[in-house]
């Protein structure tokens, strides 16, 4: 594979790494995403249960995390014995903080995992092209601006592109050479990727158009030896991804019966069924917004409208085998996810790797047409526009994402605030489940903590939190009781701080 680190590679990798471990510890001493206690309570669960009794996502990724909360505990077990605790305590006090260490551990290995799959993603543009192409495309996927954003949390849609990345560079050299090792290996990981998440089984899709792409440039697709060698090279790789599926999540064929289960999210045909499909008329519609407005910011503008006007070059000129291998499977999946009725960003992750690799290709290909013109403009100077235009509102999100997540968080702020404002002895009541979290340690302090939707207002003087992402005005909870409230604080979102908008009253229902 990777022979050496080549300068400009390091430096973007160094790049990748500054952008998803900066505001690594967002949000803490909580833990604001629904998904992120999921991951680390069933991993560290594994200690005590090695089956995690619930497929919704597979298990590969729990069991990684476990190994790797098993190393933290020989780490410190090593610090213990050889008297260096106090030191490090002091040092790293987070060390000692479970489980708030494992949620720092998990996101650091993501944040690995999302600056390296540049590495694949060079590869391929460098293998099907040049090193250019390979240059720009690992920058392009370096700086998407979700995938930086994702890479801050302890989820699995980041380790699955890393794995299918690696599928779709060796993909790529069964396209090319078409030999044994390569679909064994874009097999494999294609498993690996299906086993931390289902999406990543689309990885086999990818192997399947390399073996036709392979057939078509060799012109093998007619009945011969060379047909029939291509093809049993085939079914060994769906063998070895469904090994490595299974290899990653062994109770799938161990625990069948829960595995197969689709009537809650225990069982992993679940997902499928919760993602829900949309009408014809309606597909038309949301596409329409996806292409335009909705998910647009989060691939950094410029990456998108590239992807896009590639269709009309795709279309226009001649659609070579390395063309077909970089966008089909992209716009394909781009497509399919389109036609979910939940469509969120986090399931277009595995086009970001093809989106990548279009941009790569395009931007050097623009590079080479200025240049052929003889315009009187520098090299540098050119390659500065070039940057400008292609990769610099990508850039500046993935920067933006990266300094909004070092920022305390309005919840944060609002519980500093709490512990020097709000005497023990006051009763809090509160409304919005982004405050559940809060919440339950200010109530460990032995403040008296209530949910609005619980309680009726009393005759006691108290306090009312309400935390909201619409306006104050619109809330229910405001509405019903807005006579007896006096706002005493306010903890507002804005460009540079992630949260909903944090509203502290005193409430006295005495109150004119």
């Amino acid at each position: 594979m990777l022979k050496k680190v080549s300068k400009p590679l390091l430096l973007i990798l160094l790049l990748g790494l500054f952008l998803r471990l900066y505001g690594i510890s967002y949000g803490f001493p909580f833990i604001y995403s629904v998904d992120e206690p999921a991951l680390v309570r069933t991993a560290t669960g594994i200690r005590f249960e090695s089956n995690p009794k619930h497929f919704d996502w597979p298990h590969l990724h729990f069991y990684l995390n476990f190994f790797l909360y098993m190393l933290i505990y020989v780490v410190r077990g090593a610090f213990q014995v050889l008297g260096l605790k106090p030191f490090i305590s002091n040092l790293m006090p987070i060390l000692w903080r479970d489980p708030l260490v494992f949620y720092l551990a998990s996101r650091i290995f993501n944040a690995a995992l999302g600056a390296f799959t540049a590495i694949p993603v060079f590869l391929t543009g460098k293998k099907l092209f040049n090193e250019r192409v390979g240059l720009l495309s690992a920058l392009a996927i370096t700086l998407f601006p979700y995938h930086a954003y994702n890479s801050h949390f302890a989820l699995i849609d980041v380790p699955m592109t890393f794995w299918f990345s690696l599928s779709v560079y060796f993909s790529s050299l069964i396209m090319l050479e078409g030999k044994r090792k390569w679909y064994v290996l874009a097999a494999l990981f294609a498993g690996l990727s299906a086993s931390t998440k289902y999406n990543g089984g689309f990885s086999v899709f990818v192997i399947f158009l390399a073996y036709i792409l392979y057939l078509k440039t060799h012109e093998l697709l007619r009945l011969g030896d060379g047909f029939k060698k291509a093809s049993a090279n085939l079914l060994l790789a769906a063998f070895v991804s469904l090994t490595s599926f299974f290899v990653g999540t062994p109770y799938a064929l161990f625990d069948f019966d829960t595995f197969t289960r689709d009537d809650g999210p225990k069982g992993a045909f679940w997902q499928f069924e919760n993602v829900g499909k949309v009408s014809t008329d309606q597909y038309f519609v949301q596409l329409s917004k996806v292409l335009t407005t909705k998910i647009i910011s989060d691939f950094g503008y410029s990456f998108l409208l590239l992807f896009e006007l590639f269709f009309i070059y795709f279309i226009f000129t001649k659609r070579t085998s390395d063309k077909i291998f970089i966008y089909l499977p992209g716009l394909f999946y781009f497509l399919y996810i389109t036609g979910f009725s939940k469509n969120r960003i986090h399931y277009y992750m595995l086009v970001f790797p093809f989106v990548s690799l279009v941009v790569g290709y395009l931007a050097n290909l623009f590079y080479n047409l200025v240049l052929s013109k003889k315009m009187f403009i520098s090299h540098k100077l050119l390659s500065l526009i070039l940057f400008s235009v292609v990769f610099l509102p990508p850039f500046v999100y993935s920067i933006k994402y990266a300094v909004k997540l070092s920022e305390k968080d309005t919840r944060n702020l609002f519980y500093e605030w709490a512990g020097e404002n709000i005497p023990l002895d006051k009763e809090v009541i509160y409304s919005g489940r982004d405050l559940d979290p809060v919440m339950e340690k200010i109530d460990n302090k032995n403040r008296r903590i209530k949910s609005l939707s619980y309680i009726s207002v009393n005759e006691t003087a108290t306090y009312l939190t309400i935390a909201t992402n619409d306006r104050l005005s619109d809330t229910e909870e405001y509405k019903n009781v807005k006579k007896f409230l006096t706002l005493i604080k306010s903890f507002e979102r804005s460009e540079q701080r992630f949260g909903p908008n944090v509203y502290v009253f005193s409430l006295d229902v005495n109150a004119k």
